[in-house]
């Protein structure tokens, strides 16, 4: 079961960094673009979540974009980096009920990613 867990995690996580690639791309879709750094396997991680957390803020001070388009990307960020800090979280749940939490947290961003790509007309 141990192992299970582990394979979970490992899938888990590799989920988040593509959902990750999917924010960084769409960030850099808006009027002034939002850079987020290139993802490279679970190298910078914390990197990563400081850059979302940085563009969650600073999309509120974006010119040019509608008020559902900003709310829209926050909301991807905010997911995103729920699930970040829960899957590097060690606090004492069960890794099996943080994997499940974390893909939930990695769907709503996805859909959020989505729906920002819709408002703002980007293809794809």
């Amino acid at each position: 079961m141990s192992d299970e867990l582990d394979k979970n995690t490992k899938r888990t996580i590799y989920l988040l960094m593509d959902c990750y690639d999917l924010l960084a791309d769409v960030a850099g879709k808006f009027p002034l673009a939002i850079g987020l750094p290139v993802s490279f396997g679970d190298e910078r991680w914390s990197d990563r979540s400081q850059a979302v957390e940085r563009a969650a803020t600073v999309i509120y001070e974006m010119p040019g974009t509608s008020i559902e388009a900003r709310e829209s990307f926050k909301c991807a960020c905010l997911s995103w980096y729920g699930a970040s800090e829960l899957l590097a979280s060690q606090s004492g749940q069960p890794k099996q009920i943080r994997n499940e939490v974390a893909r939930m947290l990695i769907l709503q961003t996805e859909d959020y990613i989505r729906d920002t790509r819709r408002i703002l007309g980007i293809e794809g």
